[in-house]
């Protein structure tokens, strides 16, 4: 082979490999005494894809329920804890990618509890006060009952042209949000449901 033409060269030692704006490429070939040759052509690497930039924890306007559960009081009480404790070594998560995991990846056990996920400090506050027995006034706690019928919130409209009623009723007339957000809550740990996002169309 004439390897004084064309641009093929034959490397026999250590050569400098400058970039040129395209991908390098090397053939590379094995030949056996036998007659068993192999031959390989090999490419650079495409580039590394930029990390993506670090999300901060995002919260939302209306808060997320968390829901947590335990086969008795004293188990709900230390998942509240764990999460807790992992809230501390997890800045950058978002509050809805965990409100997402606790609602469907996790097993729902009799006794249950659903915090109302404001912003990262009350979230922590309401957790830790969880741990300790006690009651947040973002938090509502309950045991899961036999499937049956349940109390149910009836708002007049037909499809999406009910979409966020109840938010535009809670506007106008001024009342207290805190009974509604409770019975939001509730129906979370009970029915696995949260239906404050509907009526308020959010």
């Amino acid at each position: 082979m004439d390897w004084t033409a064309g641009h093929l060269r034959l490397l026999t030692e250590a050569h400098a490999w400058p970039e040129t704006g395209r991908p390098r490429r090397a053939a590379v070939s094995s030949f056996g005494i036998s007659g068993t040759n192999a031959h390989v052509v090999i490419e650079q690497a495409p580039p590394e894809p930029a990390a993506p930039e670090a999300r901060p924890a995002k919260s939302t306007p209306d808060g997320l329920p968390w829901l947590l559960s335990g086969r008795t009081p004293q188990a709900l009480r230390a998942q509240a804890a764990k999460l807790a404790a992992w809230l501390g070594t997890a800045p950058m998560a978002h509050d809805r990618d965990i409100a997402r995991a606790l609602a469907v990846e996790r097993t729902a056990f009799e006794h249950r509890a659903a915090v109302l996920a404001l912003d990262r400090d009350a979230s922590l506050r309401a957790l830790t006060a969880l741990a300790d027995g006690d009651l947040p006034a973002t938090a509502v706690t309950g045991t899961a009952g036999p499937a049956g019928r349940g109390p149910a919130f009836l708002f007049s409209g037909q499809g999406r042209s009910g979409w966020g009623w109840g938010g535009s009723c809670g506007r106008r007339f001024r009342c207290s949000p805190r009974p509604l957000t409770r019975c939001w809550m509730l129906s979370v740990c009970r029915c696995g449901r949260w239906c404050g996002v509907a009526m308020r169309g959010g």
